[in-house]
């Protein structure tokens, strides 16, 4: 059967939902930046495990005002994982990379690339600079598009 209606496709890493967490969060949640980051950075690596930016984690799962760690681990876990294992399927070694630790310990406010002039207060917030691109530095590691 055909399909009978437009698909119009959102990729987070592409206009008009790139970079909306980062304004989201500039304008609704500025202590939960490090989250924008964290995505930022988990899609990089998505994009090179699936080969493509088509099945990119989108922003709207953390445009939440009242994020902290435990939330964004819940989300994580229940809503973000059952994903990428639908999309590494049977690739346990590259689905254990993303699982929630993992990737706090790689790109959360307290990993060791997190970005330069980070104002993080240890309690899982960071400053309010922008989204890669707008004159920020990027994370040391992984890939460098946005």
């Amino acid at each position: 059967m055909r399909r009978r209606f437009h698909f119009v496709p959102f990729f987070p890493n592409r206009p008009p939902t790139e970079d909306l967490l980062w304004r989201w969060t500039q304008q609704h949640a500025p202590d939960q930046t490090w989250v924008a980051a964290l995505l930022d950075k988990v899609n990089g690596e998505l994009e090179e495990a699936l080969g493509g930016d088509h099945l990119l984690i989108g922003p709207s799962h953390f445009m939440k005002s009242d994020l902290d760690k435990a939330t964004v681990r819940r989300i994580w876990q229940y809503n973000i994982e059952p994903l990428i294992e639908d999309q590494l399927f049977g690739q346990h070694e590259a689905i254990e990379r993303f699982r929630f630790d993992k990737v706090m310990q790689r790109h959360g406010p307290d990993a060791d690339g997190r970005r330069t002039g980070d104002s993080s207060t240890g309690d899982g917030s960071a400053g309010t600079e922008g989204p890669p691109g707008d004159g920020a530095v990027d994370l040391a590691d992984g890939p460098d598009d946005g």
